[in-house]
């Protein structure tokens, strides 16, 4: 099967979900543009992914030797996807804890492999019968990311760093295409500047949750960045409550799919230290453990403990957020990239390879782990991670770069599907 008849049937199954898939991809800057939204749908405001300017891995220098043109080796990726897929080798030691949970073997074999025609029209039947009802909408807990939206917010500042493609996102969504202008600015010196981090907007968005009296919730959270805490959508429909969790947490950091909530150990660093900042400080924040946290999660979502999951940080990856690797497509799917090209076809140079090999391998222990809780797991193909010359540092300095198909966004516009 080609690479290009791959991408269709996957987009074919994605699409059969309550709601089509857009896709992206997270490249290295100016290229991480394209999710800086936030979503309204079903009565409740909610953010979409987004990503912003991470923090650098420390700058190490290579070899002028390395830098080998990105094309050929895109090309050969193209190729060798287009035979297949790599059955995992590496068991998760986690997923041994959860041996003693009801598990369908089908689904932890089927976690090993990209999805051949038989199998997307088996995972297709499954998707049709998880669509989107009222009685999801009045569901108990956290909204989803697959939840029905009507509307889709970008902030202002991507028409300014990318206008081609905040334009090219607007003839897409058409009506569901707002603007958000939100920007109090930050102190530079004796001058206020724009706060460029709200360019990210899933990043500070609430959290929504549906009460047992059916009123809906919006959970802010706390950040270093205090124009991140404080943040409300303006215009958006009215909540019946808002809350205040005092925890740092970034929303891209925290994925529902059906009774399960996935965050990555990035929240325990993120809330492990003291902190003295005034708006952390007047905000209740206090360093917490791991056990504390979850209970946290758990009651101010209404999920039981032992559903709120917390995974470890992807290998070499900045953010360490938890829709790097993790998508949920509706109750019963998630999607996990697959490393499926032979990294030693992929790149020569030993570091690369090292990073790509514990990337694939904490991938595919993922995908097992997730399997087991009862979850079914559809992999997606997915580039090696690469190692590039930094585009914002000093020359002789290079960046980790993944590129995934799970930070992207799951929009609804009404019975049309397409995929940004």
């Amino acid at each position: 099967m080609r690479l290009v008849d791959w991408l269709k049937l996957s987009l074919s199954v994605l699409s059969t979900a309550p709601l089509p898939v857009i896709v992206t991809q997270r490249s290295r800057w100016p290229l991480m543009l394209l999710l800086t939204i936030t979503v309204i749908g079903e009565g409740c405001e909610r953010g979409a992914h987004a990503r912003g300017a991470q923090p650098k891995t420390p700058a190490r220098a290579i070899s002028e030797a390395r830098r080998e043109p990105l094309l050929s080796r895109a090309s050969l990726a193209s190729e060798v996807l287009s035979h297949g897929s790599v059955t995992a080798r590496s068991a998760d030691p986690q997923a041994q804890e959860a041996v003693a949970r009801p598990k369908d073997e089908a689904f932890i074999s089927s976690a090993d492999v990209i999805p051949g025609d038989a199998m997307i029209t088996r995972l297709a039947t499954r998707a049709q019968g998880s669509k989107w009802s009222e009685a999801h909408t009045l569901r108990v807990g956290p909204i989803p990311d697959y939840a029905p939206v009507r509307a889709v917010y970008f902030h202002q500042q991507l028409a300014g760093l990318a206008p081609e493609s905040a334009l090219g996102l607007e003839v897409l969504l058409g009506g569901l295409y707002e603007v958000d202008d939100y920007d109090p600015g930050e102190l530079e010196g004796d001058t206020i500047v724009e706060d460029t981090m709200l360019l990210w907007m899933r990043d500070y968005h609430p959290i929504y949750v549906r009460e047992p009296t059916g009123a809906l919730r919006a959970v802010h959270y706390l950040a270093h960045n205090p124009n991140r805490a404080r943040y409300l959508l303006r215009g958006a429909p009215r909540v019946d409550e808002l809350k205040h969790l005092p925890v740092i947490h970034e929303n891209g950091n925290l994925i529902v799919a059906g009774q399960w909530v996935f965050v990555s150990e990035r929240l325990l660093e993120d809330n492990q230290d003291g902190e003295n900042e005034d708006h952390l400080v007047e905000g209740g924040y206090l360093p917490r453990g791991r056990s504390e946290l979850l209970a946290l999660l758990s009651a101010q979502l209404h999920v039981p403990l032992d559903h709120v999951i917390m995974l470890p940080n992807m290998p070499h990856e900045a953010t360490g957020h938890v829709d790097l690797y993790l998508m949920a497509l509706n109750d019963h799917q998630v999607t996990i990239p697959k490393i499926v090209i032979p990294i030693e076809h992929f790149s020569e140079h030993p570091l690369e390879r090292q990073i790509a090999q514990d990337v694939k391998r904490f991938l595919d222990e993922r995908a097992q782990l997730i399997a087991r809780l009862g979850l079914e797991v559809i992999r997606l193909p997915q580039l090696p991670p690469l190692w590039l010359p930094a585009l914002d540092e000093p020359e002789g300095n290079y960046d980790d770069v993944f590129y995934t198909p799970t930070n992207g966004l799951l929009c609804c516009s009404s019975s049309d599907h397409y995929p940004l």
